[in-house]
């Protein structure tokens, strides 16, 4: 069982420009398997994007700033994995707007959607969160994306030695 909270941030009706927010705000939350996280987004004091990931697992939590702005030229998706000792790894994606779905594919060839949050205006981003689980490690991304239709991404595993 899981559970998601979406947020957003705010915009200047009146004027239509983006607010500085005092503090990041939260654009995606949510719960799976015990794994609590939330994303947080806002601008740092030069006015570029600023993520955190927090994850709480049992007695233990840990905060990691994402870096980059979101998905270079290009690209459809940015990505981070967090792999601290102790608490299960969690897969977040920085997405284009066009984004419409995530899918991660692990080496077992089981599938996890990607819970994508609504487009966050004032950034030009969606965000997306998936739980990974520690033995059965990421192998693809599938995206879907408007117009453009589904885009696989295999990603790069060392040899394994003998």
């Amino acid at each position: 069982m899981s559970a998601v909270k979406l947020g957003t941030t705010g915009r200047d009706a009146s004027s239509g420009q983006i607010t500085v927010p005092d503090a990041p705000h939260q654009v995606l939350a949510g719960w799976a398997g015990g794994l609590h996280w939330a994303v947080h987004v806002g601008l740092d004091r030069n006015a570029r994007l600023s993520t955190s990931v927090t994850r709480i697992w049992r007695d233990g939590s840990t905060t990691f700033s994402v870096p980059g702005s979101g998905p270079p030229d290009g690209q459809l998706i940015s990505m981070w994995i967090g792999r601290e000792p102790a608490i299960p790894p969690l897969l977040m994606l920085k997405a284009r707007p066009g984004v419409t779905h995530a899918t991660a594919v692990l080496t077992s060839r089981d599938r996890r959607q990607v819970v994508l949050s609504s487009v966050i205006e004032d950034f030009g981003l969606r965000f997306g969160v998936v739980s990974l689980p520690e033995e059965d490690p990421l192998a693809a991304l599938e995206i879907g994306c408007w117009p453009g239709g589904i885009q696989i991404t295999e990603l790069w595993r060392p040899p394994v030695r003998l």
